[in-house]
């Protein structure tokens, strides 16, 4: 998040930072004088959702290797599209240039050039690309459809 923070304070682009952690009074002071950059602090449910709604995109710069991240989950949900790692679960859930983008944020350079390229580009046309991914692949239905498959498969046996 540092390295996102460092980022955005070279673009005119507005970030907000949802979260809570070991470094949420680093991360506070560090946007205090930002006119770009706001920390929100820990949000859940409604209001957190109330907030993604909201968003052009969700960025999740993560370093770990997640196998199956909920905030692009949760994020596809609400038709929001995605800038995340280029790494581990990011990859099998973000079809690059479709539902968001994979960025390599340990790149500085080439991600905020990345960045000022992908907030020219017709958000609208993502979104609608996410909401129907997100029906078709991992919506509460899509997941009962694919489960009662392998079950019926089993059954066959």
């Amino acid at each position: 998040i540092l390295e996102l923070i460092e980022i955005f304070n070279e673009t005119k682009l507005n970030l907000l930072i949802i979260g809570k952690g070991p470094l949420g009074e680093l991360i506070a002071n560090r946007v205090e004088n930002s006119l770009n950059i706001n920390f929100l602090g820990a949000k859940y449910g409604h209001e957190l959702f109330s907030i993604v709604k909201k968003a052009k995109y969700v960025v999740q710069p993560s370093k770990w290797f997640e196998n199956c991240p909920m905030t692009i989950i949760e994020s596809f949900s609400l038709g929001v599209p995605v800038i995340g790692s280029n790494h581990s679960g990011f990859k099998d859930l973000i079809l690059n240039g479709e539902t968001g983008y994979l960025l390599d944020f340990k790149n500085k350079t080439q991600t905020h050039l990345k960045l000022n390229q992908i907030d020219k580009y017709d958000v609208f046309k993502t979104q609608e690309n996410v909401k129907k991914y997100y029906k078709e692949n991992l919506s509460e239905e899509a997941h009962l459809e694919k489960i009662l498959s392998v079950y019926n498969k089993l059954l066959e046996e």
